[in-house]
């Protein structure tokens, strides 16, 4: 009972930073005026250090949450409540200050992708192993400029494959064809693979599937100013620059999940659907997701 208290503030405080960071990302490439930006991103940075110093004390980690560290039955429904927390601790070290224009992934662990910020309901996706794929493109690029290794395009891309669809595997082999005629030449590989592009689809994958898991529960009932004045102390039981552009996806996020919220009260939650990442391209325009 204990943990779950905890899990579901962490929960409440992640959503708070996400919708902080999606507010920011959203306005930067747009606004022209700067002290705006610089307001939103204290904002964005101070909701992530309210989460990030709450998670420390209340879980002694400032790392993902790994469900399998825990004795806990049902899983499928915890991982519901910490996938919010996991995805803001990516974002985190995906982005290096709340900068998606600057591509520097040096304390990104391919692996933390499925393990922590990937439902499995969508673990044999498509799309989601195509993202996968670029992601660790990326890392190695990123790896190429910043710290290049000896056969890092023999770890990073080994000629056996053999996890995943098999249009992954295809892929894979087209990839790693690519990368191989110019393993050590990071500038041509950035032109091949943009960074640009790896950012679009990885937000668009983070905003549907925020909204597929919807609002947090304690949300609901507790504002967040009585949330973050809780101290990071344990509780007691008695207690290119312009690349993605959200059109307010802030406050559609709120919105409309506030609203499947109200209609939903007396219902458990849905299992998150595969079927809106089926299509990015439709759930853009849906949603209003343009590239700058």
């Amino acid at each position: 009972d204990e943990l779950l208290r905890y899990l579901h503030i962490l929960d409440t405080l992640a959503y708070e930073s996400l919708t902080a960071q999606v507010k920011y990302f959203e306005e930067k490439p747009q606004n022209q005026d700067p002290s705006n930006i610089l307001h939103l991103k204290r904002i964005a940075i101070k909701k992530y250090m309210c989460f990030f110093e709450v998670k420390k004390s209340l879980l002694k980690s400032s790392d993902f949450i790994d469900i399998n560290k825990f004795e806990i039955s049902n899983k499928n429904e915890v991982f519901k409540l910490i996938i919010h927390s996991n995805i803001t601790h990516f974002l985190n070290l995906l982005f290096t200050n709340l900068d998606p224009t600057l591509p520097d992934l040096q304390k990104v662990d391919i692996n933390s992708f499925f393990n922590y910020i990937v439902p499995p309901t969508l673990m044999k996706h498509g799309k989601v192993w195509d993202l996968y794929l670029n992601l660790r493109v990326q890392l190695y690029i990123s790896k190429l400029n910043k710290n290049p290794q000896k056969n890092l395009y023999r770890n990073m891309f080994p000629k056996i494959m053999v996890e995943g669809p098999s249009n992954y595997k295809e892929n894979y082999i087209k990839v790693r064809n690519i990368i191989k005629r110019s393993p050590e030449d990071a500038d041509k590989l950035m032109k091949e693979f943009k960074w640009e592009k790896f950012v679009e689809e990885m937000f668009k994958y983070i905003y549907i599937l925020v909204n597929e898991l919807g609002m947090p529960l304690l949300h609901k009932f507790t504002s967040i100013t009585s949330i973050t004045s809780i101290k990071a102390s344990p509780i007691s039981s008695t207690s290119s620059p312009r690349v993605v552009i959200f059109n307010d996806a802030s406050k559609k996020v709120g919105d409309s999940n506030a609203k499947k919220r109200r209609i939903a009260d007396d219902e458990e939650d849905d299992d998150i659907s595969s079927d809106n990442l089926d299509d990015y391209s439709s759930a853009s325009k849906r949603r209003n997701i343009s590239h700058r």
